[in-house]
């Protein structure tokens, strides 16, 4: 688990494995719980940019989905492209 500071609030990061989200889900975000989850098991690539994806939701919960999920895309490319990788030790 990794905590980071969102919007002023302390938030859980989990990396889980596919049998603790729901069937076809790579990422989850609560903000009640203020918890985000990724699975583990997936390519270096989608492990970022589903990151990506749920740190969008979680710092700017009002987003359209679609951009959400393009947005977050382009940014987990240029961080690849820049050469940052997830260690999940």
């Amino acid at each position: 688990m990794v905590l980071v500071k969102i919007n002023g609030e302390q938030w859980e990061v989990h990396f889980t494995t596919r049998k603790q989200m729901p069937a076809k889900t790579w990422g989850d975000c609560c903000g009640v719980k203020k918890q985000i989850r990724v699975r583990r098991d997936l390519s270096q690539q989608n492990v970022i940019d589903t990151l990506v994806h749920e740190l969008r939701h979680a710092i700017e919960p009002f987003l359209d989905e679609a951009f959400v999920d393009s947005s977050s895309t382009v940014l987990a490319e240029a961080l690849i492209k820049c050469g940052i990788e997830i260690r999940l030790d």
